[in-house]
């Protein structure tokens, strides 16, 4: 492993991240704040995203951009935002949103040895966030959501910091049969197992 501690050039950062993850490095690029990856857009939307598909596939981009969001810190308007929907948008990136610590390792390892890059976008009110997380090596699929509470009567989906404010709002409901679905990836996701996952349960209401 090498960690290169960079100059504050998000464009430096991601630029090397690329270039490391194409000449064959599983390589994790971190910045900071999110609100400060619209200085290295052209690296991300022209050059990450697209330098696969303008090979035709036959190189691979194991790059792991790991960046936070969100405000609740006294970090101002520049330090604060959420900007997951914005990257969302994007072809050829992948998008992670992590709630706990066991998924933060889980994706990180996933998104490792992902062929594709992937932007994992940690809350910044969750990074005290304590959790258990096994010592031993896991994964959590790119794509795939999280039953957190099942129930028959309602549906909740969530994803990153807002998980815990569903999930304390399922205690307060939990005579009412809720069900809560976090969504693990803002990109891909699997739309079409959430809405089987939520015929299922009006079905499973009919009866």
């Amino acid at each position: 492993m090498r960690v290169k501690d960079s100059p504050i050039s998000e464009a430096e950062i991601i630029g090397c991240g690329l270039g490391a993850s194409i000449t064959g490095c599983n390589a994790i690029a971190e910045i900071p704040f999110c609100d400060f990856m619209g200085v290295a857009m052209d690296q991300v939307y022209n050059q990450v995203a697209k330098m696969r598909y303008m090979y035709g596939g036959n190189i691979n981009i194991p790059l792991t951009i790991r960046t936070t969001m969100g405000g609740y810190v006294s970090g101002a308007a520049q330090h604060s935002q959420c900007l997951e929907a914005w990257f969302n948008h994007i072809p050829g990136i992948k998008v992670a949103l992590p709630s706990t610590p066991y998924d933060v390792k889980g994706i990180i390892k996933t998104s490792i040895n992902e062929k594709n890059p992937v932007i994992i976008f940690e809350h910044k009110k969750l990074l005290g966030e304590k959790g258990e997380v096994p010592e031993e090596e896991y994964f959590i699929p790119l794509g795939k959501a999280d039953i957190k509470r099942s129930g028959k009567d309602l549906t909740i989906i969530a994803t990153s910091y807002m998980v815990h404010f569903a999930l304390s709002a399922a205690d307060k409901l939990s005579k009412e049969g809720l069900h809560l679905i976090q969504i693990y990836f803002g990109f891909p996701v699997f739309l079409v197992e959430i809405c089987h996952k939520v015929y299922a349960l009006y079905l499973e209401s009919q009866f």
